[in-house]
């Protein structure tokens, strides 16, 4: 499950080791202070034709001379850059399979704590249930004696009418 942040950060950590460093190299040969990348990449005028052969030589080995040392410098930035670019891979490999990891353990928690909640929810509606039982219960046996004490005095009425009618029967 990825989130847009994580994309974004994707994308920053792709486009860094990607090859940005390949396009800011020029600039660091034209400021740096040798004098061989000061020569090559400043603008001059073309030279003049060239009379003659060995001149043209000597100044096509003086640019080979020059060059050798700003290609081997470009050779190591290059291959510093690959491994920064691995390295940079690597790291954001360890660390999206560390999300993902911790992805998925939270997914697997929640979906158990979902089933935790559901089962809770089902024994609170169960225990509902069984108090209301339970006070209907009472209150029917409340009920129950109450109307045993109502009869049991209702009796004492009877039986005490009885009494007093048979007392007026025998007079």
């Amino acid at each position: 499950m990825f989130t847009f942040s994580k994309v974004i950060t994707l994308g920053v950590l792709l486009a860094g080791g990607s090859g940005l460093s390949a396009y800011l190299i020029p600039f660091y040969l034209k400021d740096s202070e040798n004098t061989a990348g000061k020569t090559f990449f400043e603008d001059r005028n073309l030279p003049h034709p060239f009379d003659d052969l060995g001149e043209f030589s000597k100044e096509e080995e003086q640019k080979l001379k020059d060059l050798n040392p700003l290609y081997e410098k470009f050779a190591e930035i290059v291959k510093k850059s690959i491994q920064l670019r691995d390295l940079k891979y690597k790291s954001m490999k360890e660390l999206m399979e560390k999300i993902f990891n911790s992805d998925t353990k939270l997914s697997s928690l929640y979906k158990e704590s979902q089933t935790i909640m559901s089962r809770v929810e089902g024994l609170y509606e169960e225990i509902k249930k069984q108090t209301k039982n339970k006070l209907d219960n009472e209150s029917k046996l409340k009920e129950s004696e109450y109307y045993g004490k109502l009869l049991s005095q209702l009796k004492e009425l009877i039986d005490h009418l009885n009494k007093f009618s048979r007392q007026l029967q025998k007079q």
